[in-house]
């Protein structure tokens, strides 16, 4: 073989390396860029749950905090009010609005009806203009750790607060601004919010 059909075949082998190169490059950047990462679980977007009439049916569709979440927002209003006797779950139902006592009710019902322990955690507070008040959450724990679903005037939310009841008062009182001096647990029976103990923070 002479010598010039030896560069010759060289620089065809180089060439076919080069585009071989190419093609592979240019089909690994149209892979998806997420390809093998897991998609973060805040980006999932529960099914809707359609408000009806029928109590035991539409809450029989929720079957995901997130989902519970979407519902509440989507369907039910907070109007804050006072008093420590808070509204049955079904009377919440087909009122579509209450305060946080009926809020926090409704949810742990429902959160037990999926399966979940949940309990309804109260706390007096101080609030900016010096009065006493009551808030309440829902308070659930999940394969992930405890969580718990607060109410405000936007939105129902959920957030992790940590493992003790103590974190999670260190989280609503910098959440809404306020000095919490006790806390407690209201029993899942009760529609009268009221701990059977209050306990000094």
């Amino acid at each position: 073989m002479s010598l010039n059909a030896k560069i010759f075949l060289t620089a065809l082998v180089i060439l076919g390396l080069i585009l071989l190169f190419f093609l592979v490059s240019q089909s690994l950047q149209d892979l998806p860029s997420n390809l093998g990462e897991d998609i973060p679980e805040e980006e999932y977007i529960p099914e809707e749950v359609i408000y009806s009439s029928d109590f035991n049916g539409t809450i029989d569709q929720i079957d995901s905090p997130g989902q519970l979440i979407n519902f509440l927002n989507q369907n039910f209003e907070l109007v804050p009010r006072e008093g420590i006797i808070a509204l049955t779950p079904l009377e919440f139902f087909n009122q579509r609005q209450g305060g946080e006592q009926d809020f926090a009710l409704f949810t742990s019902y429902v959160l037990r009806q999926q399966g979940f322990i949940s309990i309804v955690f109260a706390y007096q507070y101080v609030d900016q203009d010096q009065i006493d008040r009551v808030g309440y959450v829902s308070v659930f724990r999940d394969e992930s750790g405890p969580k718990h679903i607060y109410f405000d005037q936007n939105k129902v939310e959920m957030a992790s607060h940590g493992w003790s009841y103590e974190d999670l008062c260190q989280y609503e009182k910098e959440r809404r601004d306020i000095n919490i001096l006790n806390y407690g647990v209201v029993s899942t029976q009760a529609t009268e919010m009221t701990p059977e103990e209050w306990i000094k923070l």
